[in-house]
């Protein structure tokens, strides 16, 4: 999977509170060593800019959408349910 160490500071930031408000506050140069991103990574976190964490991962999103060379973001399918039906 790519770009997994994005998934990891997206997935920390939705668990720990207080690196969250550093993400998003001025201290995310310092917040965002512990994990192993590649350079291009480390500035595409750098050149965000949001005030919530839902904003900060739709950018973070729409990068890897391009450095992946997709033009439209991925489709979400409908998954069936116990009795087969689609939710």
């Amino acid at each position: 999977m790519a770009h997994e160490s994005l998934q990891a500071v997206i997935g920390t930031a939705v668990i720990d509170t207080e690196f969250r408000k550093a993400l998003l506050n001025g201290s995310r140069q310092r917040v965002i060593q512990r994990f192993a991103l590649s350079r291009e990574e480390f500035d595409a976190v750098m050149r965000v800019r949001a005030d919530s964490l839902e904003q900060f991962a739709g950018q973070l999103d729409q990068w890897i959408s391009r450095a992946q060379g997709r033009t439209e973001p991925p489709t979400l399918r409908a998954l069936p349910t116990l009795d087969g039906t689609l939710r």
